[in-house]
């Protein structure tokens, strides 16, 4: 499968039968080193060049820079399914499904569960916007393939309970979700084979390499670059 990044948290993912994407937003005060087009001259309706129309969207919680419907305008299609736990917008009422954390959900080729994220009182977040049942982060099953994507979230209890996980997405930004250390903690319970890090805010990316745990591998994708895991 083929994955792409676009900040802070815009992941894509191509399988053989399922374009996906968790958290659609094109914010352009992320895109100083990215380019993109201004599709018409609506407000906001800009997309960066090497975003695609998707099967499946994802959406861990309604702030704007995870969850923009300018963004899901263009990259949404006929029979596209958005998962989230609010609805976004009345145009998309039919095919959004509202998901909680403990959700499992099964289609075609593809499981989906529903886990957990927020902020604890003792998390390295300073920011304690991400409140328990109003974010979630996502393990997808496909291709026999674990992938975890968090979403804005601390060091969580739950995770001591997720297992088997090949590819994961962390956030590393320290002010509304865990820091590097956490990071760092956070893999050495879930042991990923394949580790990237988002949202990074004012964390350098560069500075996990030498401390994630022995068999996960690090990555730190350019903004729309096509890596195959």
């Amino acid at each position: 499968m083929n994955i792409k990044w676009f900040p802070r948290s815009w992941i894509q993912i191509k399988s053989v039968n399922y374009q996906l994407c968790f958290d659609p937003s094109f914010l352009i005060s992320n895109y100083k080193k990215g380019q993109f087009v201004k599709l018409s001259e609506q407000e906001d309706d800009y997309l960066p060049i090497g975003a695609n129309e998707c099967d499946f969207i994802f959406i861990t919680h309604i702030h704007k820079d995870h969850c923009k419907v300018e963004t899901i305008n263009r990259i949404v299609k006929n029979k596209s399914t958005i998962f989230s736990v609010n609805q976004i917008s009345e145009k998309y009422i039919d095919k959004t499904v509202i998901v909680k954390a403990g959700d499992t959900l099964t289609y075609p080729g593809i499981s989906i569960e529903v886990v957990n994220a927020y902020n604890t009182d003792e998390g390295s977040s300073t920011k304690k916007v991400h409140i328990k049942g109003k974010s979630v982060g996502y393990i997808l099953t496909i291709e026999n393939k674990r992938i975890y994507v968090s979403g804005d979230t601390d060091l969580i209890p739950e995770m001591r309970d997720i297992q088997n996980i090949y590819l994961a997405f962390l956030p590393i930004g320290g002010t509304f979700t865990m820091n590097t250390k956490e990071v760092i903690e956070c893999l050495e319970l879930i042991r990923p084979r394949y580790f990237v890090p988002v949202h990074y805010l004012r964390e350098n990316p560069e500075s996990l390499v030498d401390f994630v745990p022995k068999n996960v591998n690090c990555i730190i994708p350019h903004i729309n670059e096509e890596i195959l895991i």
